[in-house]
């Protein structure tokens, strides 16, 4: 689990923000922090967003 940082993630968001660091979607800052309050770039999004679409694309296949 991302350890610096998860104390701003409310309870009902941890099993999400876990999934999907599972899955490498996200990766926090660093090796174990997490940010959830700060703003991220365009290149990050276009990152998360590239990494769903690959995941997806391999649960329909």
């Amino acid at each position: 689990m991302l350890v610096v940082g998860s104390h701003s993630i409310p309870l009902w968001g941890k099993p999400a923000v876990e999934a999907i660091r599972k899955l490498g979607i996200i990766k926090g800052i660093g090796a174990i922090k997490f940010a959830p309050h700060t703003f991220g770039t365009r290149a990050e999004a276009a990152a998360i967003l590239q990494l769903l679409q690959a995941t997806n694309i391999n649960k329909e296949s």
